[in-house]
This record gives C-alpha cells, sequence and structure tokens, in this order.
C-alpha cells in the first residue's frame, strides 16, 4: 500500500472511475438535517432491535395470558460496593402490614378523620373535582395601589396603650395564655427589642439582632411611604402637628439606627448551619409584620413579605416559594404586573444554590417587578439566608461546629468513625433515611432492593397476593425521533426499559430549563412508602419539588382491576398508569396535609444502557426520547446529599463518602444525634473538611461586615413611651 507520508494532494481518485459523485440537494440545510435525522433513527432502530432481540433470547416471549416476569437485578447492580443488596432496612419495620386488625382499625379510624383517604390501599373511584392540592384564590396578591400610611397613623399607634393582643392565624389559643409577657408590635424601636427579648422565643444574641435589623428595615418602608405624603396630612389628621412631625421624624431616626441602611435599601446574608435558627428569624419577623399591619389596617398578602427558596423542598418549609416562580425567572413580565406593588422584602433561603448567572437574572427581574429600572435589585429589601458549607445532642453539635469552622481534630474523625457498622455493629432501624452521592446508588436502594426485600417477605410469610404492595408501569409509551414521529414500543422494549432504566435513567424535559426531574417508568409502591414530589404544581401549598410524603392509597378509574406480574420470581399487583386516576398521600412532616397526585404525560429523555452481549465490556449508552404518562413522583427511602440540604434526620445511613468539597459536611449534619448515624464504611483520616480559598476569604469579608450590638437605653425608651401616651390621653380627654 502507498503511504503519502509527505501529505501531497493525490493527482487522481480511483473511485471515480467505478462510482458516481454525490450530488447535493438544492436545499441543502433543511434536507441535509432530514436526511441525518433518518440515519439517527435507522441507527437507532438497528440497536433498540438488538436489544429487543436479546432480551428475548433472555426472558422468552412473551405471552399476553401468562404473567409478565421481571428482575430487578440490574438496577440492584447499578449501585456502587453492592448498596442494593447490603445493610438495607428491617423489612418488618418498613411495611406496617394491612391485615393486622390494629393496623386495619387504625386505617379505620384515619378514614373518619380525613375522608380524603379510602379504606382499601387499592380501590376504584370517580375521577375528583379540582387540583391535588387546594390553591389560593386568583387575583388575592394582585394590588395595584400600594397601601401607604399616614405620619399620624403611625404615630397614633404608638399612643395607644392596649393590652389586646391580635390572634395570629398560626397562633393557638394555649400558645397566646403560656406567653409570659405581652409586647405590641407598633412598629417603634423598643417594640422590636422587646418582641425579640420576649423570654417564650429564647432567641440567641445573633438572633436577637438579625431579627431587629430586618424588622426596623421593613418598618422603614412604612415611614419612607408617609413621608412621601402631602405635608398637609400633618394639620389634617392632628391637632397638635408639630408635635406628630417630631416624634415622627425621631422614631424614624431610630429605626434608620437600627436597621443599618445604606442608600435607603437592606442587603443582608443571614448565615449559619441547619438548625441554627435562621427560620425562627424568618417566622417571627412574619408574625410582628402580620399584627403591625393588622393594628394600622393594612393589607399584608404573600407579596408584602416575599418568602421564598431556591429548592422546592426548602420553599415548603418556611411557607414560601420558589425564588424562580416568584421572581419569573422563566416568564416574561408584563408591564402590567402589579403583583409586587407592595412588595416590601424578599427573603431568599438556601442562597447556596444560587448562581452567579441567576444573582443578575434576579437583579434584572427585580427592577422589572419592582418599576425600578436603575436601582440595584429594585431597591427591595433583601434577606439573603444560607449555609454554604453545607443539636439535642451537645457533643454531636461541638464536633459538627468544628467540621464546620475547619477546627476538627483526630479525635473528632475517630468519634463520626464509631458510628461505622463494620466497628460498632448495630442493625440499621426501619425507618432510617440513606444519604447516597449517586442517583444510581438511589435508584439501587429504593427501586430495587428495598423493595424486592419487601415483596419477598410478603410471600414467605403469607402466600398470598399482597393487597398492600403494587407496581405501576408508565402507559402509553412511544418513542418520539427527531422528526417528532411517534413510533410505539413493542413489550419486549418496554420490559427492557423497566428493568435497566430506573428514575436515574430518565429525566422529563421542560421547556426553558435545564435538565428536568426524575421519572420512574415503573414505581415499586407498598403502603406508607417514602415518596418525594418532583414538581413545582403549587408550592403555596406544599406541592413542590423535593417535598415529602407517605402513600395512603392508590384509586384507579372505575371497572378497573389490577393484573399481576412476576418480579424477581414473585407475583404482584400491577397496573398501567392509564388505568390510574391518582394517588393518595400525606405529608410526612404534617399527616393531616392530603396531597392527591395525577399521572402525566411527559416527554422524557432516555438513556438505555447496551448489554454487554452487544458492547461488550465497554458501558454504553444510547439516548432516545419517549412520551410517557406517569406520576412525578419518585421512591424516598434513600436520597442525594443534594436533596437533604435543609432537613433534619433522626436516624440516617451514610452510604458513602466523596471527594467533593463540603459533601461529608452535609451528609453528617443532616442527623439529629450522634446515635442516629450509621456509616456503612469509615470515614478516612486524611478526610478533607477544609474550605476552598474562595469560601474562606469570602466568610472573612462577611465577618468584618458583621454589626455591632446597638446599645439602647430601654429604661430611658419606656420612659419616653409612657411620656408620648400620657400627652394623647390628655390631649383626647381635653377634646
Amino acid at each position: 500500500m502507498f503511504y503519502n507520508s509527505v501529505r501531497m494532494p493525490a493527482k487522481e481518485d480511483p473511485l471515480r472511475y467505478c462510482t458516481e459523485s454525490f450530488q447535493g440537494p438544492k436545499s441543502n440545510r433543511q434536507d441535509s438535517q432530514e436526511e441525518e435525522e433518518d440515519d439517527d433513527d435507522n441507527f437507532f432502530d438497528g440497536v433498540f432491535n438488538l436489544l429487543s432481540s436479546e432480551h428475548k433470547q433472555l426472558t422468552g416471549a412473551i405471552s399476553t395470558n401468562a404473567p409478565a416476569k421481571l428482575s430487578l437485578n440490574n438496577l440492584r447492580k447499578a449501585g456502587a460496593r453492592g448498596c442494593g443488596f447490603n445493610n438495607l432496612p428491617s423489612i418488618a419495620e418498613c411495611t406496617p402490614s394491612l391485615s393486622d386488625s390494629a393496623e386495619e382499625q387504625e386505617r379505620t379510624n384515619l378514614y373518619r378523620r380525613r375522608s380524603e383517604i379510602p379504606t382499601q390501599f387499592i380501590s376504584a373511584g370517580a375521577s375528583p373535582q379540582g387540583n391535588s392540592t387546594t390553591t389560593a384564590a386568583a387575583g388575592s396578591n394582585d394590588m395595584t395601589v400600594r397601601d401607604k400610611p399616614t405620619p399620624f397613623q403611625l404615630m397614633e399607634l404608638t399612643y395607644r396603650n392596649t393590652r389586646r393582643r391580635l390572634q395570629l392565624a398560626e397562633q393557638t389559643a394555649e400558645e397566646a395564655r403560656s406567653l409570659e409577657s405581652y409586647v405590641e408590635a407598633d412598629g417603634t424601636c423598643l417594640s422590636i427589642i422587646e418582641w425579640s427579648h420576649r423570654p417564650d422565643l429564647n432567641l440567641d444574641k445573633e438572633q436577637q439582632l438579625a431579627f431587629q435589623i430586618v424588622t426596623a428595615a421593613f418598618m422603614l418602608t412604612y415611614y419612607q411611604d408617609a413621608e412621601s405624603l402631602d405635608p398637609s396630612v400633618y394639620r389634617t389628621c392632628s391637632d397638635n402637628p408639630s408635635q406628630i412631625r417630631r416624634d415622627f421624624r425621631n422614631e424614624k431616626g431610630k429605626l434608620q439606627r437600627m436597621s443599618r441602611l445604606r442608600h435607603n435599601q437592606l442587603i443582608m446574608y443571614l448565615d449559619g448551619a441547619g438548625g441554627a435558627g435562621k427560620s425562627r428569624v424568618v417566622q417571627e419577623l412574619l408574625k410582628y409584620a402580620q399584627e403591625f399591619t393588622a393594628r394600622l389596617g393594612l393589607q399584608f398578602d404573600m407579596r408584602t413579605i416575599v418568602v421564598s427558596a431556591m429548592s422546592g423542598v426548602a420553599a415548603v418549609s418556611i411557607g414560601g416559594e420558589t425564588t424562580h416562580s416568584v421572581a419569573a425567572f422563566f416568564r416574561n413580565i408584563d408591564e402590567k404586573d402589579t403583583t409586587w406593588a407592595n412588595a416590601r422584602l424578599l427573603i431568599i433561603d438556601e442562597v447556596s444554590f444560587m448562581s452567579t448567572a441567576e444573582v443578575d437574572l434576579l437583579d434584572e427581574k427585580l427592577r422589572c417587578l419592582m418599576r425600578k429600572y436603575n436601582a440595584l435589585f429594585g431597591e427591595i429589601h433583601i434577606l439573603f439566608c444560607g449555609d454554604f458549607r453545607f443539636r439535642e445532642d451537645p457533643e454531636w453539635g461541638c464536633i459538627l461546629s468544628r467540621l464546620r469552622n475547619d477546627t476538627y481534630t483526630q479525635h473528632d474523625i475517630d468519634a463520626v468513625n464509631q458510628c461505622c457498622i463494620k466497628v460498632k455493629p448495630r442493625a440499621i432501624p426501619g425507618n432510617a433515611s440513606y444519604c447516597v452521592y449517586g442517583n444510581a446508588d438511589r435508584t439501587a436502594i429504593n427501586d430495587a432492593g428495598v423493595f424486592s426485600n419487601v415483596l419477598k417477605a410478603h410471600w414467605q410469610t403469607c402466600q398470598s397476593l399482597p393487597n398492600h404492595i403494587v407496581a405501576i408501569t408508565a402507559g402509553n409509551m412511544v418513542r418520539v425521533n427527531k422528526a417528532k414521529k411517534k413510533i410505539p414500543m413493542e413489550e419486549t422494549d418496554k420490559h427492557y426499559i423497566f428493568e435497566h432504566c430506573g428514575d436515574h435513567r430518565i429525566r422529563a424535559k421542560i421547556r426553558g430549563r435545564r435538565g428536568g426531574h426524575f421519572i420512574d417508568p415503573m414505581l415499586k409502591l407498598y403502603y406508607h412508602i417514602p415518596l418525594m414530589l418532583v414538581s413545582n404544581d403549587d408550592v403555596p401549598n406544599g406541592h413542590a419539588n423535593g417535598t415529602r410524603v407517605l402513600l395512603e392509597a392508590v384509586v384507579t378509574k372505575p371497572n378497573v382491576t389490577a393484573s399481576t406480574i412476576i418480579i424477581d420470581g414473585y407475583e404482584c399487583p400491577a397496573l398501567d398508569a392509564s388505568n390510574v386516576d391518582y394517588l393518595v398521600c400525606s405529608s410526612e412532616e404534617d399527616p393531616q396535609k392530603i396531597f392527591k397526585i395525577h399521572p402525566k404525560t411527559l416527554q422524557c429523555s432516555i438513556q438505555a444502557p447496551i448489554p454487554k452481549a452487544i458492547a461488550g465490556h465497554v458501558q454504553a449508552t444510547i439516548n432516545l426520547t419517549a412520551s410517557l404518562l406517569q406520576f412525578p413522583i419518585i421512591t424516598n427511602r434513600a436520597t442525594t446529599g443534594h436533596k437533604l440540604q435543609g432537613q433534619n434526620k433522626h436516624n440516617l445511613v451514610v452510604a458513602v463518602w466523596s471527594k467533593r468539597k463540603n459533601w461529608n459536611y452535609v451528609a453528617l449534619s443532616r442527623v439529629r444525634t450522634r446515635q442516629g448515624l450509621y456509616l456503612l464504611q469509615k470515614l478516612q483520616h486524611d478526610a478533607d473538611f477544609s474550605m476552598s480559598h474562595d469560601l474562606r476569604e469570602m466568610r472573612r469579608r462577611l465577618s468584618r461586615l458583621t454589626p455591632a450590638v446597638l446599645e439602647w437605653d430601654l429604661e430611658e425608651e419606656r420612659r419616653m413611651r409612657d411620656i408620648r401616651r400620657r400627652h394623647a390621653s390628655n390631649r383626647a380627654a381635653a377634646t
């Protein structure tokens, strides 16, 4: 063979004498793309036929009469270090059996208390009216004009000497009676300080300082609005306008001093590890603001103080919405949009999830929402909360504190390793949660390991078809090619996906967003299985991505009977998602809160593995797009560290350690006590918990900006308040 070592062009092409040159299409771009799509589809058809034929050879042809046979071994093997087979929780504690009379009685009582839950785990019913959760009335947050109090209204509130506490919706009568001292929310510095010092709150110095700063900044927005009104309001609203003006300016100056405002805007970061009490500061701020506006007769709605978080589950935990939703990250803002007209403060939790690009986008959106295009963040006050490092047990709290602050010792590492079940053998409780690094490990434990053991344990004890276990397969499964043509899948194709593709290999495609939530093509469920919602359907009412729920019942469409499939050699009831009306779930944190989850038609991206018989030892996959009907939920016995942020667990199994910065600290800080920590492998003695250089520098800069505690003469403030109230009473008596 001639080798052209100097890369000189050949004079002639021998193929020109036996072939015809390719004639390019007239419309080269569109036609060439169509031809490339056809080639991709033909290539996929060939590979998928190989997958199906390989599956048929292993399992045999599927008969419509015999139950389908499925194996979960491939999903269990996908997990690292055999996590889908070993160290799984106690099955007896995992699944309360519906056959027990006590359990049946308890379920009946539960049904009587909550009529939304059927008495049978699998039951037929009519389609419910309405959505999965109760939603707020449309337009309830629309504010065309911002509520502005007058200076007289603000000062008159401070002159009152009432002892009647307004009962808030979230405050019970018992809580009100337990208050040792009553503090009026009148918007003054003295009132804010006394509220933060209330014995029943038990706030520490840092929490008190944070509450005082943010609340003072919030109150200043009302003083600034009042100051912007016509000066004649002093004369028309009071018989002593000069006194009103002096008191007004005096109180505003104190609020400015307390809030430490720069350029009339508060941009504050509230730091603290999980459980440090950041949410308590936010809750007390909301209570104070609600009582203040109620006493003034001003409107307080979800946009007065906008409570949000960067993740759905964090938003639910603080009673807010996702930042992406409230700040219109994925939609255009209409010029007539006035939903933020009454907004005074924005709270963003889990700010460590926010990227630099998202901060810039937030600035852009807030300028539009607040109609202040030349002001940073629309000149609204912002409170960022979070822990960039990602207790009932004081010793464990000290260990975590040293790990977080990069002052840990070898003794701390040894104390953590005492929780390893190889060092100190212990049975893993049935209610334990698993913390894993990768989604394949999560699938191996959730979808395959635990469920397979539950089904096996049932047949070993009952020898009858279970009535508290069911598999729900995706319905209406079709493959979608690049030309948007839908190609129905054969039964062998579906079974290959059920056996080889857990939710870690299938993602729903969401327009306008990168990536998407996970979808399980075959949900493997049992009574009270921990589940996680993966869509933000109704965040204000708790239906958010990351919300943790327990399965109560499966409601089918009328006249539908469950079929039977064989999973790992054991018979199991099965339903197609198209035959299921909805799932009834209860909140893990609030059992009285009920969710009705309906199936959705989703376009998904599937990353299907190619068997070794075809691809050899190369771990090859093929990507395809499919449309299917399935419930937007995943099982939640095991959770990635990313989803665990913001949660606190009584019992936690850490399945693996990671070299990634901060991940190990996130995993350890999710468990309340060291007694509740279970390790499947020891933490390396050279484990690195140190901060990155950038994080260390950021924390150093923030520590220098930490405001000092101001000294207030509270006795003098109380004396001045009493004098103002006495003078106001005398004027009222004289008139």
